[in-house]
């Protein structure tokens, strides 16, 4: 019976975790939101998250152009300083087709 009163009491009422809580109530009762997440600091310009804003009309052209050429994803992506998933985007939207899987087989090699 002595372990179970002294894991709660170890466990219970923590006081870090109460000025923590005392804090927030105060910031949702003054409708305070800065630092949250997604938040950014007062000041700061927003991100754009579009990526017509990061790449210019000739970086899309070279970049569908170099895949074609056989350049890997990831090379495009950090030589273009965005995402894996954005470049297939990209080369979705312009029609690039997707290179076969070395040992794979295309539609066009079936017999």
């Amino acid at each position: 019976m002595f372990l179970q009163v002294d894991l709660l009491s170890a466990y219970s009422n923590r006081h870090d975790q109460i000025e923590g809580m005392e804090d927030v109530l105060c910031r949702i009762a003054a409708n305070d939101q800065s630092g949250l997440p997604g938040q950014l600091p007062p000041g700061q310009p927003s991100r754009s998250r579009s990526v017509a804003d990061r790449l210019s009309p000739a970086d899309i052209e070279s970049l569908v152009t170099r895949y074609r050429s056989g350049v890997k994803l990831k090379r495009l992506a950090d030589d273009y300083g965005i995402s894996i998933s954005t470049v297939k985007r990209v080369l979705r939207k312009h029609g690039a087709r997707r290179r076969p899987i070395r040992g794979e087989v295309g539609p066009e090699d079936a017999v």
